[in-house]
């Protein structure tokens, strides 16, 4: 296994940002990074061992539980599943490094043990859930990253 940070030092999984995206995304649609001489998917450099994703059983968050999974992390997914839902996890059911966490983000909540990483994935994600929970979009954006980060 890659070495971990000490002292918990911050790891970002891929550099960049907006303009790597733009520049991704004018590269692949003119034949993608392999005519460059780099792989479309960079592997990771470090994988932690036990992992947080809010937000874990929506679209982004159910599979980055299967990519950390994959690569040998345990998985601890907080979701509340008001927009999340259960059947985008339930094929991890019975994965003994994985657990599933019934908690809302925006509250109090809390994991026991160590956590090398955490990722904020909690948030409605579409204008009719944002009419529908409009007090719950703006809580999980601000009180939510509140609490991930105090987790952090």
């Amino acid at each position: 296994a890659p070495p971990r940070p000490a002292g918990g030092a911050r790891v970002y999984l891929s550099g960049g940002g907006q303009a790597e995206a733009a520049a991704k995304d004018s590269h692949a649609r003119a034949g993608g990074w392999e005519k460059y001489g780099r792989p479309a998917r960079r592997a990771m450099t470090w994988t932690p061992s036990r992992v947080v994703i809010t937000g874990g059983a929506g679209c982004l968050g159910s599979h980055l539980a299967d990519r950390f999974l994959a690569d040998g992390a345990d998985v601890v997914c907080v979701d509340n599943l008001i927009t999340g839902r259960r059947r985008n996890i339930a094929h991890l059911d019975g994965n003994p490094r994985f657990t599933f966490q019934n908690d809302n983000v925006s509250g109090p909540w809390r994991v026991d043990g160590e956590v090398d990483a955490i990722l904020h994935f909690a948030s409605l994600a579409s204008p009719v859930d944002y009419q529908r929970y409009p007090i719950e979009t703006l809580e999980v954006g601000t009180l939510g990253t509140l609490n991930a980060l105090r987790m952090a």
